[in-house]
């Protein structure tokens, strides 16, 4: 429970698909129609959208999709019943990851990012994961596309790429899908880090990103905010909030110059 106001109760359908019933009093929800300009039913979905960011902000797990919000419940002076059915990420079983000493080859040694990359890997091999296939698929038809938008800005197709190295989607997507593991159980390690850590996003923070993203694109602000509304918007603070617990680990771990990459606890 949330609040006096509003609670959920998760239902677990399998283990990473749940479905969450949130209940708001009959005095909270009418209270909102009455003080909440706009029509009843843009007014619920807001309101459902919003709830349900909240649960999202407080799950130890990343929301990977979510379904329309469904309502069980809408009667006068009865609680308000609504549900949203979730897919959610793999459990993850963090292994050590403070106070760790991280060897690192000497050429690489004061690059930032050789030093991220080898923390990073030692953290993926001391953790345990669910089953992250279908993530990783994503992942890998992601990169594809990324990899295709890029081609394109140079003038080339895929289909003409294939045709000049002599191979195939299958090739290209199984070239991908190392980094593509790598991407996604990075990710699901850095997200337990910050739950475990109670490591958050500040209001701060965001507007930086936002400011950032308005000079980036040419859009003002308010704007960008109001395209990263929604899922969106959670995955930009799920990005910041990875980019954060990364620079807190890098803090938290001692690196040294070794002729071969490694560990010591």
């Amino acid at each position: 429970m949330r609040s006096k106001k509003m609670a959920y109760i998760i239902e677990k359908i399998t283990e990473n698909h749940w479905k969450i019933n949130f209940t708001t009093s009959a005095a909270h929800w009418m209270k909102l129609l009455e003080s909440d300009a706009g029509k009843t039913k843009h007014k619920l979905e807001r309101f459902a959208q919003e709830e349900f960011e909240k649960f999202a902000e407080d799950c130890e797990r990343i929301i990977l999709s979510e379904s329309a919000f469904h309502m069980e419940q809408m009667k006068l002076d009865k609680p308000l019943v609504f549900s949203i059915k979730a897919e959610l990420s793999p459990k993850v079983i963090l292994g050590q990851y403070k106070n760790l000493k991280v060897f690192v080859k000497e050429d690489s040694y004061t690059e930032a990012d050789k030093r991220e990359s080898a923390l990073m890997e030692l953290l993926i091999q001391g953790s345990g994961f669910g089953d992250v296939t279908a993530m990783i698929e994503k992942m890998i038809q992601q990169m594809t596309e990324e990899y295709a938008s890029r081609l394109s800005q140079e003038g080339l197709s895929l289909e003409q790429f294939y045709k000049m190295t002599g191979s195939s989607l299958t090739d290209l997507m199984k070239q991908f899908q190392p980094a593509a593991e790598r991407r996604v159980k990075g990710r699901l390690v850095l997200y337990a880090v910050a739950k475990a850590e109670g490591i958050k996003v500040s209001p701060e923070e965001l507007d930086y990103e936002l400011k950032r993203l308005s000079a980036l694109y040419l859009m003002p602000a308010d704007q960008i905010r109001k395209l990263l509304a929604g899922s969106e918007g959670r995955k930009l603070k799920q990005d910041i909030l990875i980019n954060k617990t990364m620079r807190y680990l890098m803090d938290q771990n001692e690196f040294a110059v070794s002729a071969e990459a490694g560990v010591v606890k």
